[in-house]
């Protein structure tokens, strides 16, 4: 037999959860309910507005559920949430719609991570992941051109390949090529970003001093150019003393072959006016 869905758009795929069996159409999402004879099956309307990416940009974890919409990410565990994500406005705002369809997503275990890809700016295959910690709830982005891939539950380790069909280990090893690693922060302001911050010294947080170098992005609207200053090799306090409406913080690995392991920086900020 067959069960017709009630809903605009059309179905893309279905997912499998514990507990439950979902179904993404481009417009919204339905749950699939067992009723026994003699209709066996039924559907059940979730949600309207969180349609699916595309047909791979989905993964089940236990009870709950991920995906990718149109613009923004959803969860679902027996009631459907969009995730507060601040990086979603660079993701959307510069995805390639022509190849959206080419989205995918998968989890990972070790780290508690949902890794969404997509196809950025004029790339033709995905070329960049947004990343999800679903155990500490934020959000990292990077360069990440892989077009399949799945998890550790095999072989102990993700393999993912790229779109010249190479088959790659993740999470093996330490090689980083040429790659500058590195921590970025959001643009720190007082208040609605009128007044000028005046930045006194820097506190660093190191398991090992000096294993990262400061960079500080300043500015003076949101729309000019940021002014780079430094590097500053955080070994000790740094006396700073500089000024701008919005400063942004870049942490960089010292070395390309070692780690870093970073705590709570401290910095000194003091309200300047508003001139």
């Amino acid at each position: 037999g067959d069960l017709p869905i009630q809903a605009t758009g059309f179905l893309v795929c279905g997912l499998k959860i514990r507990g439950s069996s979902l179904l993404f159409t481009t417009e919204g999402l339905h749950r699939l309910q067992y009723l026994g004879p003699p209709t066996v099956y039924g559907s059940e309307h979730i949600a309207n507005g969180c349609g699916i990416i595309s047909q791979h940009a989905k993964v089940g974890v236990g009870a709950a559920a991920y995906w990718m919409g149109r613009g923004g990410f959803w969860t679902y565990a027996g009631y459907i949430e969009q995730i507060p994500c601040e990086i979603a406005d660079d993701v959307f705002s510069n995805i390639n719609e022509t190849y959206r369809s080419l989205c995918w997503c998968e989890y990972d275990p070790t780290y508690g991570e949902v890794w969404f890809y997509y196809p950025r700016g004029s790339a033709t295959s995905c070329s960049h992941a947004a990343i999800y910690s679903t155990r500490e709830r934020h959000w990292n982005h990077t360069p990440m051109a892989r077009v399949a891939g799945f998890g550790p539950d095999v072989f102990g380790w993700p393999l993912r390949v790229t779109s010249a069909g190479a088959l790659l280990k993740h999470e093996y090893g330490w090689a980083y090529d040429s790659e500058v690693r590195k921590l970025v922060s959001g643009p720190i302001q007082l208040g609605n970003g009128g007044r000028v911050v005046y930045l006194d010294e820097i506190w660093p947080d190191e398991k090992t001093q000096g294993d990262c170098d400061v960079y500080l992005y300043v500015r003076e609207q949101p729309q000019a150019t940021e002014t780079t200053l430094g590097p500053y090799t955080a070994v000790d306090r740094m006396g700073i003393m500089t000024t701008a409406r919005q400063i942004r913080f870049e942490l960089r690995m010292a070395s390309g072959k070692t780690d870093a392991r970073i705590g709570d920086w401290r910095g000194i900020l003091k309200s300047r006016g508003r001139y």
